[in-house]
């Protein structure tokens, strides 16, 4: 009877589970796919910026070599795909090094500024919220060892010492 009752929730998380393995491998390669097979370099270019962030947080060095392949299909001198080139170079670095993303999202703000349209103007605001994010977890951070410093000072002051046992004795 147990057999039974497990064999409907097998199907049900068995195969959910079997499956987001496999979303991982189907998604970059049909990605992947499209970028090879597309005619338009801004298309291509997006493409492989979509392949950068999916593996910034699974493997930063495929992340950089598909900013690498997007920045070879760049056409001379657009600001708007070198502001991208330098957000997403920025969520790359998000989590590992926090004074280079800040840099790469500064940088993306210098190119996507000028730009004036729907797109430009979404990344700019994601960019912030990213710049944002950092800022309060460097204030956390500091907040943090203050606390610290502040308990243990605390802590030494209230802490009897041996010269106090002494002296009561």
């Amino acid at each position: 009877m147990k057999k039974l009752l497990f064999c409907p929730l097998y199907f049900l998380f068995g195969f959910h589970a079997f499956g987001q393995g496999n979303y991982e491998i189907f998604y970059t390669d049909s990605l992947l796919n499209q970028a090879e097979n597309v005619n338009s370099d801004s298309e291509k270019i997006i493409l492989y910026f979509q392949l950068s962030d999916f593996w910034s947080e699974r493997d930063t060095s495929k992340a950089f070599s598909y900013l690498k392949l997007a920045k070879q299909h760049f056409p001379k001198h657009n600001g708007y795909f070198q502001g991208l080139f330098h957000f997403y170079n920025a969520g790359i670095y998000f989590d590992r090094e926090i004074n280079k993303g800040m840099e790469e999202y500064m940088e993306a703000e210098k190119y996507l500024k000028r730009i004036h349209s729907k797109t430009a103007y979404t990344y700019r605001s994601k960019l912030w919220n990213g710049t944002a994010t950092k800022n309060e977890r460097l204030f956390y951070a500091a907040y943090l060892s203050f606390l610290n410093s502040i308990s243990s000072i605390c802590l030494g002051v209230l802490q009897p010492k041996a010269e106090w046992v002494l002296l009561v004795l």
